[in-house]
């Protein structure tokens, strides 16, 4: 079983609500601003920093922790099948982080809950 489904099955398990989406966070000043625009809802913000990130970023947390955030903010954009490749990126780079893994369930619910998800990519 995938780390993945080990988590969403832990978290169904306890009966805790499965979040949505969660910006991951980690020291770095990019990730912080992109968690930042997250919360206040800009997305392309966020995109601009996890960019950042990613130029300046050697360590996998840093790198994980940006296409994470990334894969939040395509969603949000409506840029579904980007944010799914994203998300994929950042649990292959961190494949024990179930936060992520969380993510990555919630874009794919939601392609497939939409024929037309990712359309216009």
């Amino acid at each position: 079983m995938s780390v993945f489904a080990t988590a969403l099955l832990a978290l169904q398990l306890t009966g805790a609500p499965v979040q949505e989406f969660t910006p991951v966070r980690v020291a770095d000043s990019d990730i912080r601003g992109s968690v930042r625009a997250l919360n206040q809802g800009e997305w392309n913000t966020a995109l601009h920093f996890t960019q950042q990130a990613l130029e300046g970023g050697a360590r996998t947390s840093v790198r994980a922790a940006a296409h994470a955030n990334a894969c939040i903010a395509l969603h949000q954009l409506g840029q579904t099948a980007d944010a799914a490749q994203a998300c994929r990126t950042a649990v292959a780079l961190a494949p024990q982080n179930t936060v992520m893994a969380s993510n990555l369930s919630a874009v794919q619910t939601r392609m497939a809950g939409s024929p037309s998800a990712g359309a216009g990519n």
